[in-house]
């Protein structure tokens, strides 16, 4: 909803200066690019591979885990994001330490006192 609001209301300004900026049509055209060729692509090498009527082929294993690594890729990231957020010397530890909201890694934080 905020994309379509301003402080004077309804605006269609913000798309208006995405679509006017010198990168987005090309990035726009290569994403059109991608998903219409590479996607459907890379879905018909990767059922041909897993076509069982074909004889065992050798390396046929090796293709199959190497298509599925994007698959892992993005959960992998995730995770060492959240380690490097929430672990004790993490980003949101050493925050809440310049805040003067936490006094080290066995001392529980506390909220802002109200009132």
């Amino acid at each position: 909803m905020q994309a379509f609001t301003a402080e004077q209301g309804f605006t269609l300004q913000h798309f208006d200066k995405m679509a006017t900026n010198w990168k987005f049509w090309p990035t726009f055209w290569n994403t059109i690019i991608l998903a219409a060729i590479v996607v459907p692509l890379q879905l018909v090498m990767a059922l041909h591979g897993l076509d069982r009527r074909q004889a065992p082929r050798p390396g046929r294993n090796s293709i199959l885990y190497i298509f599925t690594i994007p698959l892992g890729l993005s959960d992998l990231a995730a995770g060492i994001i959240w380690l490097a957020i929430f672990e004790q010397s993490g980003f949101l530890s050493s925050m809440l330490v310049g805040l003067g909201q936490w006094t080290g890694p066995n001392a529980v934080p506390r909220l802002p006192e109200s009132g």
